[in-house]
């Protein structure tokens, strides 16, 4: 908002999804709980809040 009109950014930065790639991850219970500490809201996002099936 500060730079703006001269600099316009479109992005979407959805954080860490726990989704099949994430597996290795999300199947240590240490590794996800300190993800989910990470994150704001505590907890990972689910594919379904990013995209339609």
């Amino acid at each position: 908002m500060d730079l703006a009109p001269r600099i316009r950014v479109n992005a979407v930065s959805p954080g860490a999804i726990a989704s099949h790639g994430m597996a290795a991850v999300t199947g240590n219970p240490e590794v996800k709980a300190a993800m989910e500490n990470a994150i704001p809201l505590r907890c990972l996002g689910d594919p379904e809040h990013i995209a339609a099936r």
